[in-house]
């Protein structure tokens, strides 16, 4: 009688034990997730700026060096490819573990 008093009695521990590990594992992410999101708060909606559906242009770069006599001048419009993507066929890579 006395084994199976000393291995309930264990067990008994053992199962506090892991809930109470389970409780403070979840406290302690609760906190590091509030702690993260005062450390970084991110953007609010106010301050982000409306998108338009008209393109914008990037602004001319010049060249490191040149004194500023090159500039670089975005393309203003995308062309189509001349003809469409074609399909391409790839055998499978097989690999065995033997030698």
């Amino acid at each position: 009688m006395r084994r199976e008093r000393v291995r309930d009695d264990g067990l008994l521990r053992l199962s506090t034990s892991t809930r109470l590990l389970a409780a403070g594992a979840f406290v302690s992410a609760g906190v590091f997730s509030v702690g993260v999101a005062k450390a970084f708060p991110g953007h609010s909606a106010a301050a982000s700026p409306a998108t338009s559906a008209t393109p914008t242009t990037a602004a001319p770069a010049t060249a490191a060096g040149d004194g500023g006599s090159a500039t670089y001048q975005a393309p203003q419009t995308l062309t189509p490819p001349t003809a469409p993507p074609q399909p391409v066929y790839n055998p499978p890579v097989v690999s065995s573990g033997g030698s």
